[in-house]
């Protein structure tokens, strides 16, 4: 995770753009609070709650997900996304599904993977 190498003061978020480096709106972080059991060497428990200074302003292209409150079911398709960066397996980036009511809700977010070649999916990937 690149978080655990920055300190909150050293960081920013950008909400609503499809593009690393310009668009969307930029945010400071406030505080980051790491995994209690996180562990740089095992790349184990690599995730971070993020609170940022101030209220986010939602719009067309940014808004809240809920979290799916059941299981996900086995076998139904989920959907990955993430900047492709390679040496980070995307760390962070969310996992989601349609549910019954074609509404989109998060599953899980990526903790560690097999990394990615630069145009291409996760060798490992299969549709299932």
């Amino acid at each position: 995770m690149v978080l655990a190498v920055k300190r909150a003061n050293e960081l920013s978020l950008v909400v609503g753009s499809h593009q690393i480096n310009k668009g969307g709106e930029r945010y400071k972080i406030k505080k980051l609070v790491l995994h209690e059991k996180y562990s740089k060497p095992k790349i184990k428990n690599d995730i971070a709650i993020i609170q940022i200074q101030g209220k986010f302003k939602f719009s067309d292209k940014v808004q809240p997900i809920e979290l799916l409150k059941e299981m996900a079911p086995i076998g139904k398709k989920s959907l990955l996304t993430g900047w492709g960066y390679v040496n980070y397996g995307d760390s962070g980036g969310p996992l989601v599904i349609q549910d019954n009511n074609n509404r989109i809700r998060q599953i899980g977010v990526v903790s560690w993977g097999y990394p990615c070649t630069g145009d291409f999916p996760d060798p490992t990937t299969k549709e299932r």
